[in-house]
């Protein structure tokens, strides 16, 4: 009996895209119906919000933001009850639980320049990046998760 020689297969985690900061500049337009649940995401000054808009009942958003920068001065607006953001004991993390509706539930902090990844679920699946819009253009990154870099 002859044994063959395995190579050990090697998965490695591909890091987040990395959209350009100017991209994140800018507020999106104020509140209007979606029609798929979206996020929108932008920078002002050293604060990072973003904005989750639902179909009634449709849209649970889980997921993370991450800062190696650390996360302060959190803010939420909109929030139901149920709706979380959890810091991690290091505030370098958001766990995110927010299930919006047709209205508006928006968290924003501010980080000093560091990367901040966002990597955002709808329910169990991966937030599409075409669900997500940046900045006062609402383009959408190249992929989820994706990075911001503000160094």
């Amino acid at each position: 009996m002859r044994l063959r020689h395995c190579l050990p297969v090697v998965l490695l985690a591909l890091p987040a895209a990395a959209a350009a900061p100017g991209d994140f500049a800018g507020a999106p337009p104020p509140h209007r119906r979606v029609d798929a649940p979206t996020v929108h995401v932008w920078t002002d000054a050293k604060r990072v919000h973003l904005r989750f808009a639902g179909i009634a009942g449709q849209a649970r958003f889980l997921g993370k933001v991450c800062s190696h920068g650390g996360i302060q001065q959190l803010q939420r607006v909109g929030f139901e009850t149920g709706d979380t953001i959890a810091l991690d004991p290091k505030r370098r993390c958001a766990q995110i639980n927010i299930q919006a509706e047709d209205d508006d539930d928006t968290f924003s902090f501010t980080q000093p320049e560091a990367t901040v990844i966002f990597d955002l679920r709808l329910g169990a699946e991966q937030l599409p990046a075409d669900r997500i819009r940046l900045g006062a253009h609402e383009k959408a990154p190249e992929s989820s998760p994706f990075t911001l870099n503000v160094n």
